[in-house]
């Protein structure tokens, strides 16, 4: 009985240093592949303004533009909402896109923040 009683100790101890670990593992995936597309996006955004002389109007004109020319493979959805759903933010000077999630970054910084 004690040798149980010591195993589910070490158990229990073991899974509460495992399991966060495997989130943060998942959520440090997530930050990758978020930093990816909008590194894509941006790369997109460069090649449409070089190309065309002005600023895409949204996000589909990077699908391709008025000379059926694509600057980007598809609209990814956002890791962290699970949704195509980015926000497109366009001034005078520049267009940028960014994540809607609410959620905050294992550094500290909201994912909408993240460029």
């Amino acid at each position: 009985m004690l040798v149980l009683t010591i195993a589910l100790i070490l158990l229990g101890i073991s899974l509460s240093v495992v399991v966060p670990r495997a989130t943060n593992a998942v959520k440090q995936g997530k930050e990758k592949e978020l930093r990816f597309i909008l590194r894509e996006f941006r790369n997109a955004i460069i090649k449409y303004r070089f190309r065309n002389n002005h600023e895409p109007y949204s996000i589909e004109d990077l699908l391709s533009d008025e000379k059926n020319r694509p600057f980007l493979r598809r609209i990814y959805s956002d890791p962290f909402t699970g949704k195509p759903d980015w926000e497109f933010i366009q001034s005078a000077t520049e267009t940028t896109i960014i994540s809607r999630s609410k959620e905050i970054s294992l550094s500290g910084v909201p994912y909408c923040d993240f460029r």
